[in-house]
């Protein structure tokens, strides 16, 4: 009987002669093939439900495989010698294989969408190919045995097994692979045009292709290789059957007294003249496995046996043996001698040079072999005496005296200046790829052997060292190293509200700078940079007879407020005084008020027109009348507070003082 599907969801059993036997609605199922195990017919819906069905047209049952989702872009179904049913199911973004036996899911198994038909061997193996041109070999246990990624299209045609377990498989890129059973390529071909048929095996081995509108035919090959007690034959590589196209070299080797003459093949009797040969195996010849049969044809040479070698030289060393006769085809070695400090320069075989076949021994002697020998010969020897040789190098930075290649005698000796260019120094000195340190010079005396010399060189370093002193740094900071001729730069960085007073280069000031470079550096060096507070500007604003007053517009109190006496104004001063970061100290036993800023130290005395004045940085202190012009003008106690001369005090802490006559105001400007 005949099974299939139509798109509108029946399943058609159909007899011999095309009449309908009974048809099975089972909903969704296009372009899906059917298959028959064990007098049970299996399908797939495209809701991912697959169903057996008796040959009555009787639903046996229905197993869903894809729960909530459509079957896309194809489904595939296939069954194992041992009712092992395989289906390939698409999701909406993967494939999956699904084992199922008994009504059950053995396994399942992951893949990219599948594009076509599965394949299944003799051991329950699972053989798939999918949209990203992989083909996946899956036990019966649901393990991964190996992946093949072509990387050329999809697979779109199935897979299919050979005898020998080569799968065969077509991609949308139109070629065709075989791959081994191990997931090895074997070998591939491009075809002119696409297929969506899997390859079809025949009996003798054969592969038939269907590509659209045209049949391409495969086959394999047997090579069979006849030689004879007279010529031993090799081919390369020795297999049992060959792939088309492959390439095998044939190679014929006649013994003595026989030549090679030619290749004969069969069944077509093709003559073949070249020795090795390589024969392509060739696809085109005829449908069906094809088996080629070579033999190598030889001839009898002349009947010439033995032949006589003589051997001499220059002197200077001994040949063994020094005449011989030998048998045609035979081999003879040559052993050469040299006397001491001696060395064969070169071999001659009938006044051609051989000196690349010649073998020198651990004892000193060297060795030559004639083979396969069909004629007279002569062999000279040239001995010479021995020279060493050292070969000298310097790398960049300095250079090797003597250099290059020196030619010793035996036991002659050659002493090695190193000098460095200027600004480099010598790193390191290899003797025969050993380092022996940093030398200026290096010996080889009583040569008896040949050596390497290298020097190697770097630059100069040098260390500057970098600090800095108060708030703010230096970058980079500490010791650093630096190479002969190179520059080098710093920066100074304050902290907020510093600024840089001074840069030492050396010991010696160079003023504020916000960055220094050393260049063409050639010998140690020491940078330090200090830092300092920026000065500040106080603004201060008093009025007389008010408390108030302000510091860059910020209202304070005093505790008195000031007044005009014998024409100055005196303040309590000491909240002036703190609002500049300075101090005001009593003294009761002398009755003085002490004054300090980071300007100036002032001492004033209740009662005293005079008071001292100390500059800071200076060490003096001098004694300075509060006014020149008015000795009346001292310092008072006014209502239990101190009040002193505004504008002296001011002035002599580094103050501008001015007096605004009509307001009576007095402005005080300090850059602290």
């Amino acid at each position: 009987n005949i099974y299939f599907l139509t798109e509108k969801g029946y399943l058609y059993a159909l007899d011999s002669y095309g009449k309908l036997i009974w048809k099975v609605f089972v909903d969704m199922s296009t372009f899906k093939t059917p298959i028959i195990s064990n007098s049970l017919i299996y399908t797939l819906n495209d809701l991912g439900s697959l169903y057996s069905i008796d040959t009555n047209g009787k639903v046996v049952w229905e197993f869903p495989l894809l729960t909530n989702q459509l079957v896309t872009h194809g489904a595939y179904l296939l069954a194992s010698k041992d009712n092992m049913l395989f289906a390939a199911v698409n999701g909406k973004n993967e494939g999956t294989l699904f084992a199922i036996k008994d009504k059950k899911v053995v396994f399942t198994y992951k893949t990219g969408l599948i594009s076509s038909n599965p394949a299944v061997d003799e051991l329950g193996n699972v053989y798939i190919g999918d949209a990203d041109g992989k083909v996946y070999a899956i036990n019966s246990a649901g393990k991964l045995l190996w992946s093949f990624t072509t990387n050329n299209g999809s697979i779109q045609s199935g897979c299919t097994i050979s005898s020998d377990g080569t799968i065969f498989a077509v991609t949308s890129q139109n070629t065709l692979y075989a791959i081994t059973k191990n997931g090895q390529l074997r070998w591939k071909y491009n075809l002119p045009s696409g297929t969506f048929s899997p390859v079809v095996i025949a009996n003798d081995g054969t592969l038939f292709v269907n590509a659209r509108d045209e049949l391409y035919v495969f086959n394999d090959y047997i090579l069979s290789v006849e030689g004879s007690s007279s010529c031993d034959v090799t081919l390369e590589p020795k297999k049992s059957h060959y792939a088309p196209n492959e390439i095998i070299k044939l190679t014929a080797k006649p013994k003595l007294p026989f030549s090679f003459l030619y290749w004969k093949s069969s069944p077509d009797e093709q003559i073949y003249k070249d020795n090795p040969l390589y024969l392509t195996m060739n696809m085109n010849k005829k449908i069906g496995r094809e088996e080629i049969h070579i033999k190598a044809v030889v001839s009898l040479l002349a009947p010439i046996y033995k032949y006589n070698i003589e051997a001499s030289s220059n002197g200077y060393g001994k040949i063994t043996p020094e005449k011989a006769t030998v048998v045609m085809g035979d081999s003879l070695t040559f052993t050469f001698q040299p006397i001491e400090f001696y060395t064969v320069k070169d071999v001659l075989l009938d006044g051609i040079s051989v000196i690349n076949s010649v073998t020198q021994l651990d004892n000193g002697s060297f060795t030559y072999t004639l083979s396969n020998i069909n004629q007279d010969h002569k062999i000279y020897v040239k001995f010479e005496k021995l020279n060493y040789c050292i070969v000298a190098k310097a790398g960049e930075g300095g250079k090797i005296v003597p250099s290059g290649i020196i030619t010793l005698n035996p036991h002659e000796s050659v002493i090695f200046t190193i000098i460095p260019d200027f600004g480099y120094e010598v790193k390191d000195v290899l003797v025969d790829g050993k380092s022996v340190g940093k030398e200026f010079t290096h010996g080889f005396l009583n040569v008896l052997g040949n050596h390497t010399i290298t020097a190697e060189f770097q630059k100069q370093t040098f260390i500057i060292e970098a600090n800095s002193v108060g708030p703010g740094n230096i970058e980079p900071v500490g010791k650093i190293r630096v190479y002969y001729g190179d520059s080098k730069t710093f920066n100074f960085i304050p902290n907020e509200g510093m600024k840089v007073a001074d840069v030492n280069v050396d010991n010696i000031s160079i003023g504020p700078q916000t960055s220094y470079t050393f260049t063409k550096i050639s010998t140690n060096h020491n940078i330090t940079v200090f830092f300092e507070r920026k000065p500040i500007e106080y603004k201060i604003i008093l009025k007389i007879g008010e408390e108030g007053f302000s510091v860059n517009g910020v209202v304070k109190k005093l505790d008195s407020p000031p007044v005009i006496k014998n024409g100055r104004t005196l303040v309590a001063i000491r909240p002036i005084i703190e609002s500049i970061g300075g101090t005001i100290s009593w003294n009761a036993n002398n009755r003085s008020v002490y004054i300090e800023t980071d300007f100036a130290l002032i001492t004033l005395w209740i009662g005293k027109p005079n008071a001292t004045v100390e500059i800071r940085g200076t060490g003096i202190s001098e004694i300075k009348p509060i006014d020149p012009d008015n000795s009346k003008v001292v310092p008072e106690i006014i209502n239990s507070r101190t009040m002193l001369p505004l504008r002296f005090i001011s002035e002599n802490l580094g103050g501008k003082v001015d007096w605004d006559p009509i307001n009576k105001t007095i402005t005080i400007v300090f850059v602290l």
